[in-house]
This record gives C-alpha cells, structure tokens and sequence, in this order.
C-alpha cells in the first residue's frame, strides 16, 4: 500500500501558522512567507498540499492573492 502525505499550510494574516484547538489567539507562525513554504514542501516530494485559509474560515476577507502565488 502506498501512502501519500498531505503537507498543510494554514494561512492567517499573511502567514502560515497553527492554532491550538482552533483559538485564533493561540497562533504559532511558522512562515512569514508561505509561498516559500509551499515551494520547500515541494521541493521534499510533496505532491498534493492542504491550504486552509483561516481568515475566510473566521469570517474575514479572503486570502485569494496569496493562495494564487501558494498555486
């Protein structure tokens, strides 16, 4: 069986971060830039990524541009 790994990249203000049990308060950044991110997981064999934009998902404007440069 192979398996396939789907890296994931949440974007919040610009960034890539992760929230602690969905708190926007708890975010951890862990790019400023996540196109770059994007590009280093390809660059490691990645095939598929998951972008979730956090932004559109509490509400607020939609990161449309950055998950352009992302694709």
């Amino acid at each position: 069986m192979t398996r396939v790994l789907y890296p994931a990249i949440d974007l919040l203000a610009g960034r890539a971060v992760r929230l602690r049990q969905g708190e926007r308060q708890s975010a951890r950044v862990y790019s400023d830039d996540p196109p770059a991110q994007a590009r280093a997981f390809v660059a490691n064999g990645a095939r598929y990524l998951h972008v979730v934009d956090l932004d559109a998902a509490f509400g607020e404007k939609r990161q449309t541009a950055l998950i352009e440069r992302i694709a």
